[in-house]
């Protein structure tokens, strides 16, 4: 995780009151994490497309059939009131990912968002500073993100959306509210 992305995280976790169950996306540690501030609140699940460090379930999170059938994963039954993805965005289609949000959420959710916007330089997913032969990269914009968090499915209400870039525009990050309208 780039540093300045991990310093907005320490800033959002004192600025606002998050509860569990956390669901984070992308949860693969490389140079920090999201579960060193969250990791507290119970229960706690880590998915990612690879295993490693604070990776509890290697699933694509995108992947509708998991959704349909998230009960087969133990830690996915939950409704989670916190849902976290940090540096996936700019490595994966982020409509995807986004949209696979909401079947997650509890009737109350908040979601917090880092990813690498416009003047980013494309890196790896591993970490690695260049690209590997074949991988996706696209840098996300604060407009995109924006749309992205405001394209709910009708069974979601938006409390509020907040998206900012960094004062030198390579991250952009999100905090948003939802509450379920499901009956």
């Amino acid at each position: 995780m780039h540093t300045q992305a991990y310093s907005w995280l320490q800033s959002v976790a004192q600025q606002y009151s998050c509860t569990g169950p956390v669901l984070e996306i992308g949860s693969i540690n490389i140079n920090g994490s999201a579960r060193d501030l969250w990791g507290h609140l119970t229960p706690y699940v880590g998915v990612d497309i690879v295993a490693g460090p604070n990776v509890d379930y290697v699933v694509d999170i995108s992947d509708w059939n998991v959704i349909n059938t998230r009960a087969q994963h133990d830690g996915l039954h939950h409704d989670f009131r916190t849902i976290i993805c940090t540096e996936v965005l700019e490595h994966v289609d982020p409509h995807r990912i986004i949209a696979a949000m909401f079947p997650y959420m509890a009737d109350t959710c908040t979601v917090i968002i880092t990813a690498a916007s416009l003047k980013r330089k494309p890196h790896s997913a591993d970490g690695a500073p260049d690209l590997k032969p074949d991988e996706y990269y696209k840098n996300v914009s604060k407009d995109l993100l924006t749309k992205l968090l405001s394209q709910v499915p009708l069974y979601v209400r938006i409390i509020d959306i907040s998206v900012t870039l960094s004062v030198d525009e390579t991250d952009v990050y999100a905090v948003a509210h939802y509450e379920s309208t499901r009956v």
